[in-house]
């Protein structure tokens, strides 16, 4: 098997990177430290008080963004099988931790089983 990433599973990082980019964007225009445990439910649950700025329509578009990474998360879950998916996204969100820098919070990662 071949370490070079197929077609589908590059397609989905290059959907992904600009779904998180702009999940980014927003979150780091309204202080959010998106990736503070608990914050990314909160706003699923449309909780405005994790904004450090007050900006209605942009904290209903991240929350609409948040909401199509997590069912296209699901379909590439379905097409790339989980552990690729979560490799995947988690690349991408490093990445972008090292464009963005700490604005986007602490994430903590799941422990390994």
């Amino acid at each position: 098997m071949s370490d070079t990433p197929s077609y589908e599973t590059n397609r989905w990082t290059k959907h992904f990177e600009e779904i998180d980019l702009e999940i980014a964007r927003l979150a780091v225009m309204m202080d959010i430290p998106i990736l503070d445990p608990g914050v990314i439910d909160r706003i699923l649950g449309n909780d405005a008080s994790v904004c450090g700025k007050e900006k209605p329509r942009a904290f209903a578009e991240l929350r609409a963004m948040l909401m199509m990474h997590a069912a296209d998360q699901l379909k590439a879950t379905n097409s790339l099988g989980a552990l690729e998916t979560q490799d995947m996204v988690r690349g991408v969100v490093d990445r972008l931790r090292e464009r963005i820098g700490e604005r986007m919070g602490n994430r903590q990662d799941p422990p390994a089983a």
